[in-house]
């Protein structure tokens, strides 16, 4: 499910309190002291009542959807640049592939990572995508950062929270998740509760 919008007192404090939990249970005691344990402050993922039928198909293995997670942050990056260049990501102007994206955007000769020392590696990685592992070793928390185009609290129904159906990402040929298969795929994944917190705020060109 995905939350609606809500007139809360501190919205700040309430996503910083769920951004440094590490556990569901954690979790559930911040949503219930706010009082936003009752369905009537939710809609269904995708608005789709019927929605796992697409989710619980995405990947068969919890390494996939998290390797999903890192694939998504690159798109991310590389919308990002495309459009701080001043390009319509689903225009003609637009790379037509990841390989001409990567060399025009990020300076990766050739577009491949493999013809870069591993310094220069190091600092492409570092300053675009962060991937940190927190909490208990058999029930860990996984946190994805990255510095991507990011998305408003209205557009969030239609990008982050989508499901295939509503795919944009098709229109840009330089990015893998073209059809917008994975990015709930670590639902199946996520403790009991299925809880997942995406926290974004949109670029500034």
């Amino acid at each position: 499910m995905q939350g609606t919008e809500l007139a809360m007192k501190d919205p700040r404090q309430l996503c910083l309190s769920l951004f440094r939990s590490e556990s569901e249970d954690e979790v559930e005691k911040i949503l219930g002291a706010n009082n936003l344990l009752d369905d009537s402050f939710w809609r269904d993922l995708g608005d789709d009542e019927n929605n796992f039928s697409v989710v619980g198909n995405q990947q068969s293995s919890p390494t996939g959807a998290l390797v999903e997670k890192i694939v998504n942050s690159i798109d991310a990056i590389l919308i990002a640049k495309c459009l701080i260049a001043g390009i319509d990501p689903e225009s003609t102007s637009a790379p037509q592939s990841m390989t001409e994206a990567a060399e025009k955007f990020c300076g990766i000769r050739g577009g491949s990572l493999a013809n870069l020392e591993s310094k220069e590696r190091s600092a492409i990685t570092e300053a675009s995508i962060w991937m940190m592992a927190t909490g208990s070793l058999d029930k860990p928390c996984y946190t994805f950062v990255d510095f991507g185009e990011g998305q408003t609290p209205r557009k969030m129904p239609e990008t982050f929270l989508s499901l295939v159906t509503k795919s944009r990402k098709i229109r840009m040929p330089f990015v893998q998740g073209r059809f917008q298969m994975g990015g709930t795929g670590v639902l199946p994944y996520c403790g009991n509760k299925k809880y997942q917190l995406i926290i974004s705020r949109v670029i500034r060109k």
